[in-house]
């Protein structure tokens, strides 16, 4: 089960249909403001090969407005 603020493993999706690199992700589950992101990997929790570490809640909320800040549409 993954719950927001997990850092993650998994094999992030290639364009050309290949496996994929091994990368770390951050499970976010909703950024705030209106966003338009130009990648975005929506994953099935069976392709995560697991649970490298957690972030506190502070740090996650510090992360979450700087990235919906960063990508926001004005």
């Amino acid at each position: 089960m993954t719950a927001e603020g997990q850092i993650v493993l998994f094999r992030f999706p290639q364009t050309d249909q290949q496996s994929g690199k091994l990368r770390p992700a951050l499970i976010i589950r909703r950024l705030p403001g209106l966003i338009r992101i130009c990648r975005l990997a929506v994953v099935s929790g069976d392709i995560l090969i697991g649970k490298i570490g957690d972030l506190d809640s502070q740090r996650l909320s510090r992360i979450k407005q700087k990235l919906s800040q960063w990508i926001q549409v004005e």
